[in-house]
């Protein structure tokens, strides 16, 4: 018999079972790097965030994301912004909102975005109620509960590709409502940002933190962000970064597939 995945769609979870080629091994490409499949396969969700009139001079997918929270340990970071992105979508135009476990992601895949997406992919995730945040261990609730799963990610970009080019490609990804999970390099400033909502690198630090790109403005010349450092980070858990910060500092980039 098959195996059922739980998979989100845009509205509510579907019950979908593998196709014959999918189950044999090697015959799904994890992590899309192709630009002509990335653009087949990035989602389009319409009527989100700005009207289409707006979307040449700004975006803002802040209003639809859950309140920002604070990574208890830094190695489960990225695991922290994986399920925050995820959880846009699962929630997404649903009255019941559903906090899903980044401790989970961490526990079974590691600290890095392509481990935890793959991993996301592959096993998914559950709900936070039944694994809390902060959970150690494995228990046997996680056994019997309903999991979680992306359909797939995309790779948009690596640290080798010009500054335009990230901008280009971020700035899509946001009109079509999609969060983008980057990889950046910030100072110390940049972690302990507060009571302000823009952010300045200056060139003192070689940290890499994971970050979710969630609007832009093409009046600021600016991307909004969110952290895994909860709502005292920056304004309210977000701050800009811009335009050119981002060209130089984004290392890679990342968007999620799910079940249309």
């Amino acid at each position: 018999m098959l195996k059922q995945l739980f998979l989100v769609t845009g509205l509510s979870l579907m019950i979908i079972s593998p196709t014959v080629a999918q189950q044999k091994s090697g015959q799904k490409q994890i992590g899309i790097t192709d630009k002509a499949e990335i653009e087949k396969l990035m989602m389009v969700l319409e009527d989100i965030g700005s009207s289409s009139k707006e979307l040449l001079r700004e975006q803002s997918l802040k209003s639809y994301m859950m309140p920002n929270r604070k990574a208890l340990e830094s190695k489960r970071s990225y695991a922290y912004v994986v399920a925050s992105c995820f959880e846009f979508y699962v929630n997404f135009n649903s009255n019941f909102k559903v906090n899903l476990s980044p401790d989970f992601l961490a526990i079974q895949h590691g600290a890095e975005y392509k481990g935890l997406l793959t991993g996301l992919v592959q096993k998914g995730t559950v709900n936070a109620a039944v694994f809390p945040y902060g959970s150690a261990y494995l228990n046997e609730a996680v056994q019997s509960t309903q999991v979680y799963q992306a359909e797939n990610f995309l790779h948009l970009f690596r640290p080798d590709i010009g500054a335009r080019q990230k901008i280009f490609e971020l700035r899509k990804a946001l009109m079509r409502g999609n969060p983008v999970m980057v990889e950046i390099q910030v100072d110390e400033a940049f972690m302990n940002l507060a009571h302000t909502a823009q952010w300045s690198y200056s060139g003192t630090s070689k940290n890499i933190q994971p970050i979710i790109v969630t609007g832009y403005s093409e009046d600021k010349k600016a991307f909004e962000v969110t952290t895994v450092y909860g709502n005292e980070w920056g304004r309210d858990g977000y701050a800009w970064i811009t335009y050119e910060d981002m060209g130089k500092l984004a290392k890679n980039a990342y968007v999620l597939v799910v079940q249309r």
